[in-house]
């Protein structure tokens, strides 16, 4: 049986997650290893061929690493140049380098470029994925970019192909995924109209006879903090009409829930996503041009 290392973000993401669930699933034939995970999430268990061992990038560098028959990188926003910048970059570049020299495949899957700031970041990333068996960018803009490199191409996000159980969607409700700026410095400015206008709205919407839910995809990134805020600026009536809904790593609780929504007020990414997908009529709030360009 085929052995796979994936690489992923490991902070109980919704988004994430689903790449992972995705994955796993849809190749069941395959055992794959990960050390970025939770391994006590909900959202693994209930994959046996998913598998988890102690290996940090650098251990990667520098461990015998013919076991595997193939590494992936799968995740949205992985090439931030605040994110690790150069470093981190040169770090992956060096693991591909040792994977094409090994004849071990690489695949990046379902991500986009940028922020960045500087061409030697850009140039970085270049050469990078001159050395990368397969490069899956998911916006046309990123694609753009790099689409003079062989090993470049263009799909939509994979959370597009996600199967969603068809749910009846109950009139007269709205839900809101949050977003919390405690990650991203410059928004900061914005984050107090923000707040302003969803406290506002939510209230608005009570009064015309809707319920709201408020709906937290990552609470390591503080949206649950976000969702407690507007909740707690609400009147004891009108937090009667209010649910918050927190992923905590049962992905089809929450699914479910998201699903059954008549109309989505959308922050995240993965919401802009999940409410294509749910025929939901939704509005978006764009923080980022990875929404943007979608």
């Amino acid at each position: 049986m085929k052995k796979v290392y994936i690489m992923a973000y490991s902070k109980m993401n919704l988004g994430d997650d689903l790449f992972i669930d995705m994955l796993v699933n849809k190749y069941k034939n395959v055992e794959f290893y990960s050390k970025n995970m939770q391994m006590d999430s909900p959202a693994y268990k209930q994959n046996k061929n998913l598998h988890f061992i102690d290996y940090t990038l650098d251990d990667l560098l520098n461990l015998d690493i013919t076991d595997f028959d193939a590494f992936v990188y799968i995740g949205g926003s992985i090439f931030m140049e605040h994110a690790g910048g150069i470093e981190r970059v040169q770090k992956l570049k060096h693991l591909a380098i040792r994977c094409k020299n090994l004849g071990i495949p690489f695949y990046y899957i379902s991500s986009n470029f940028g922020p960045y700031e500087t061409e030697a970041y850009k140039d970085t990333v270049s050469e990078l994925f001159c050395h990368v068996s397969d490069v899956c960018l998911r916006d046309k803009a990123s694609y753009e970019l790099f689409n003079d490199i062989e090993s470049v191409r263009y799909a939509p996000d994979a959370i597009l192909s996600y199967k969603l159980e068809e749910t009846k969607k109950e009139s007269k409700t709205i839900g809101i995924s949050v977003l919390n700026f405690k990650y991203r410095d410059k928004l900061k400015i914005y984050e107090q109209k923000y707040y302003e206008v969803l406290i506002n709205s939510v209230k608005s919407y009570i009064k015309n006879g809707y319920k709201v839910k408020l709906f937290s995809f990552c609470q390591y990134e503080g949206d649950k903090e976000t969702a407690d805020l507007i909740f707690s600026k609400l009147s004891i009536t009108e937090k009667r009409f209010v649910e918050l809904v927190t992923y905590n790593g049962n992905i089809k609780e929450f699914l479910k829930k998201y699903s059954k929504v008549e109309y989505m007020i959308c922050s995240r990414f993965h919401s802009l996503i999940l409410s294509y997908l749910t025929k939901q009529k939704l509005y978006v709030l764009s923080y980022s041009n990875k929404i943007t360009n979608v």
